[in-house]
């Protein structure tokens, strides 16, 4: 089981070990199979079991802000079996789509990260290669007893002068884990709907001449937002009535180009609309 006093990571944090409690209750999906010391599904049908998040570490500014903030991790396996995969874009709206797995697959998927030595507790020596601007892949891997956070800088690469054979051993292993998980995924094509969006909101004065899309709801985009911590200027309204969403995700998927300037009240605004997972139900920091 990890423990809360390994090194801390300039982009993961420090390794979290928190208790998540016994395998899923019967009838939340098909149960894992007994596997002795093997490591166990956590509780609960929305708990994380795998994802990968790959994003740039470019500085935040715009347009890199604006995709950073609409970005939606790229794969992410729930203790229920369901799996959901970003598959590229629509308008402004970043498509999503769901597939259901066995959940002995996942629990298969822990048993694999476990023999490759990711659930000790230590974080895992990924290496960190020097690069002007480096992708950075945020694992996050979940059990009945604990969950660990790591990075992984350019996974899939290759550095042979930079990394040691351990540490090539170990992002092998993490992108074979990644590899299998979205094999499971396959071709499927069911789409994923939100229950809630993340709207980031900034404020950028009078209209300007260009396309902009209309923003499709009564209240101004940043009414009833909250600061973005770290961000200057940006606001995030977090929404969950089924009609405001849906309007704002329909208009969001019909928005042309790749301009992300919103018109209301004789104002132009710039946003980024982000769908919210599943276990997410406020706006993500970014």
């Amino acid at each position: 089981m990890a423990d809360d006093r390994s090194p801390r990571h300039p982009f993961a944090g420090t390794i979290c070990a928190t208790v998540l409690g016994a395998v899923l209750a019967a009838g939340c999906g098909e149960p894992a199979p007994d596997d002795g010391d093997r490591p166990g599904l956590p509780e609960g049908t929305d708990a994380i079991v795998i994802q990968f998040d790959t994003r740039d570490t470019d500085p935040p500014a715009p347009p890199v802000l604006q995709a950073r903030l609409s970005a939606v991790p790229e794969v992410t396996a729930y203790a229920s079996g369901r799996v959901v995969v970003a598959s590229g874009h629509t308008g402004q709206l970043s498509q999503l789509r769901e597939v259901m797995v066995a959940r002995s697959e996942l629990a298969g998927l822990l048993a694999q990260a476990d023999d490759a030595g990711l659930l000790t507790g230590d974080l895992p020596d990924t290496g960190d290669p020097v690069r002007t601007h480096p992708a950075v892949t945020l694992v996050r891997l979940g059990t009945a007893d604990a969950t660990y956070e790591f990075a992984v800088f350019d996974l899939g690469s290759d550095f042979p002068g930079d990394l040691s054979i351990e540490q090539v051993r170990t992002r092998d292993a993490v992108a074979r884990l990644r590899s299998r998980l979205l094999a499971l995924v396959g071709n499927g094509t069911e789409p994923y709907v939100p229950d809630g969006l993340a709207v980031y909101v900034l404020l950028s004065g009078p209209p300007a001449p260009g396309p902009a899309a209309a923003w499709p709801l009564d209240r101004v985009p940043d009414q009833g937002g909250e600061v973005v911590p770290g961000v200057d200027g940006w606001r995030c309204l977090h929404l969950t009535g089924e009609e405001e969403v849906a309007a704002v995700t329909d208009a969001a998927r019909a928005a042309q180009g790749t301009s992300t300037t919103w018109s209301s009240a004789g104002r132009a605004w710039t946003l980024a609309i982000r769908p919210l997972l599943p276990h997410e139900h406020a706006c993500p920091q970014p």
